[in-house]
């Protein structure tokens, strides 16, 4: 019988006899309503059942005829069976109808031959063919690389049919390019899968009811790219059976397939201006700290973390922090943090601006640590590493010393050394360094002695009174040049040996920096002595005569001179004169220490300031019985001590003509 077709049943009960009969018979139709379902209900031809009775359908699929039949009558009961469209999973496609006298049970198996009570209708075999996939952990789940997924295949033959052959295949190319086959396949049935190339293969043979189900193992790589889906998909075939004159073509279920994907975070950080660039006070630094999801589901929540310490303690915030999604992020102490969630490709941008302190510190680093999380479903937080920017300010400074030191009384034939200094006291390199000194004020009272030279890089060059080095310092470098002069002989007293250098560093992207000149000064002191008399030496003078005499110490250098020793030796004076009150002293005019006078020697101890000069003055009256002839002759002499050096002794003084005595 074709499916969906009506099958009419009629039920005879035939008395033959001469007195009625007792009937009782079940009809019990077992395939109700698995495969069909009474669409005409039970009853009798020509509405007489001719003493027989029939009970209400109990349970959709039997009813009772009972009663006592009259003789000779014959009692017929009809009713109609509509077979369903589709046949159940499981059925074997025969539509069964018993009658079972009394409270007998409905035999098992098909209708014996001749049984006129069992009736079987056949219908046409249906094969049917289903496929499965299912994984642990089950698709959508998010995977990380080194996780493992299981998966399970499972093909059933839910028809009427054998199925021959069956063949079911995986395709494990998009899995196979991220992980690697964990031992071997398996299958519940028949012989294992085989894997050629990125697909697995397995063929047999599925009795109706019968499933096969294959099961393999997969390792994640620990590369495995973020935003990468693992996709798997399994497709079959199965063959019901036929013939040349009946062809069946094969059963094709739909694909079927699971997918894992695997997240990703990425946090890059950039600035304006960029990493590694110099900055100097009052500079502005915009940082710029992005977060991605790179992967292929959603990231929440996304944690992300810039460690200002490094920054705000030689800087402050410029108007608030921006987010481009999200809420804006919050600054507590010296954290800035932001917390929302990013779709799949979707990206926040975090920017904010710095304004470097006016005296920020040469040598700094503007060290700037922005970190993250993004947790994706299910799995642990990802962790990017730390992305950082880095500015630093650059320093120099210059140096001057000399040997001996700046300050030092020197005089002709002296050496002096000088050392000058550049230092790179920054964070990044200088390039070009140029430091020159100024020689003019040096070299036209002295020269060079030997070639100047430097502790790295070219030799110092002079050209006319200008000594000039050029070079690069790494950060932390110094360079040092060092030149020797000798003063000349006559070296003026009150000369300043003076020496001025200056220097410059340019770091990457700024101007020059610019230290203050340095110098070195080094004096030359000037001793000078004079002596004059009233009446002027070469005058005849005569008993009685008075001679006032004036000796004079001048400071004409450029340092104090202490002690300054005046002395005068009265001895040829005083043996024919006396002296008229007592000698005086002045300092620049203002009364001083007066001299004295032991014995024959007058003698006056002080100090002199730069250009100060002492000027002592005595009298005497000469002897009335002074002989004619005499001279009185009266010699002078001093020395000044100025610092460092030994002391400066001029030329006595004794008048080129002394007095002479007359009578």
């Amino acid at each position: 019988m074709a499916l969906g077709s009506t099958i009419t049943y009629a039920i005879a009960f035939q008395n033959v006899g001469g007195q009625a009969v007792s009937v009782d018979h079940t009809d019990h139709l077992l395939d109700v309503p698995d495969m069909g379902s009474i669409t005409g209900q039970p009853t009798f031809v020509g509405g007489n059942g001719f003493g027989l009775a029939l009970s209400p359908v109990t349970g959709g699929n039997q009813f009772t005829v009972s009663g006592d039949l009259a003789a000779g009558a014959t009692a017929t009961v009809i009713y109609s069976v509509t077979l369903v469209d589709e046949l159940p999973e499981g059925s074997d496609g025969v539509f069964t109808n018993v009658v079972v006298p009394g409270d007998g049970v409905p035999p098992e198996g098909p209708c014996e031959p001749g049984d006129q009570l069992c009736t079987e209708h056949p219908t046409p075999l249906v094969p049917g063919f289903e496929l499965t996939k299912t994984s642990d952990p089950v698709s959508g789940t998010t995977v990380q690389g080194g996780d493992t997924i299981t998966y399970t295949v499972t093909g059933t033959n839910t028809g009427a049919t054998v199925l021959d052959p069956v063949v079911i295949t995986d395709d494990l190319a998009q899995v196979l390019n991220n992980a690697a086959l964990t031992g071997t396949p398996t299958a519940s049935a028949g012989a294992a899968p085989t894997v050629a190339g990125t697909t697995l293969t397995w063929n047999g043979t599925l009795a109706v009811g019968a499933s096969v189900t294959l099961t393999y193992t997969v390792t994640l790589n620990e590369d495995v790219p973020a935003g990468t889906i693992i996709n798997n998909i399994a497709s079959g075939s199965a063959q019901p059976p036929t013939t040349p004159e009946n062809p069946v073509p094969p059963i094709t279920p739909p694909p079927v397939e699971t997918e894992h994907p695997v997240p990703g975070f990425e946090l890059t950080k950039t600035s304006d201006p960029v990493s590694g660039s110099s900055v100097t006070g009052g500079s502005t630094i915009t940082y710029t700290v992005t977060g991605t999801n790179t992967g292929a589901t959603v990231l929440d929540p996304v944690v992300i973390t810039d460690d200002l310490a490094e920054v705000l303690n030689n800087a402050e915030l410029t108007g608030a922090p921006v987010a481009s999604l999200g809420g804006a992020p919050v600054v507590e102490g010296t954290t800035m943090t932001w917390n929302g969630s990013l779709a799949v490709g979707e990206t926040v941008t975090i920017t904010y601006t710095v304004t470097l302190d006016a005296d920020v510190p040469a040598g700094t680093v503007i060290n700037n640590i922005a970190s993250g999380s993004a947790t994706p479903p299910g799995l642990p937080p990802i962790e990017p590493p730390p992305v950082e920017t880095e500015h630093p300010v650059p320093g120099f400074t210059l140096t001057k010393t000399s040997d001996p030191v700046s300050g030092t009384a020197v005089q002709g034939g002296s050496t002096i050394t000088y050392s000058v200094t550049g230092t790179n006291t920054g964070a990044t390199v200088l390039d070009p360094v140029v430091i020159t000194d100024d020689l003019a004020a040096v070299l036209d009272n002295a020269e060079l002695t030997g070639a100047p030279t430097a502790s790295l890089g070219s030799a110092p060059v002079l050209a006319g009174t200008t000594l000039t080095w050029n070079g690069s310092l790494a950060a932390g470098q110094a360079v040092t040049l060092t030149y020797t002069v000798t003063l000349d002989a006559d070296i003026p007293a009150g000369t300043i040996v003076n020496n001025v250098a200056s220097g410059e560093g340019t770091p990457p992207g700024l101007p020059p920096i610019t230290p203050p000149p340095v110098e070195t000064e080094h004096p030359v002191p000037g001793f000078e002595f004079t002596k004059t008399s009233d009446p002027v030496s070469g005058s005849t003078v005569t008993g009685g005569d008075t001679i006032t005499y004036t000796v004079t110490g001048t400071n004409t250098g450029a340092t104090v001179l202490e002690p300054v020793v005046i002395t005068d030796e009265l001895s040829a004076v005083l043996n024919n004169a006396d002296l008229t009150g007592a000698p005086v002293a002045t300092v620049n005019g203002e009364a001083a220490a007066a001299p004295s006078i032991d014995g024959s020697t007058l003698t006056w101890t002080g100090s002199l300031a730069v250009g100060q000069s002492v000027a002592l003055t005595y009298t005497v009256t000469l002897d009335a019985d002074i002989p004619a002839g005499t001279i009185v002759n009266n010699i002078a002499s001093g020395s000044a001590t100025p610092p460092g050096l030994p002391p400066i002794t001029p030329p006595r003084w004794r008048p080129s003509t002394p007095c002479r005595a007359s009578r």
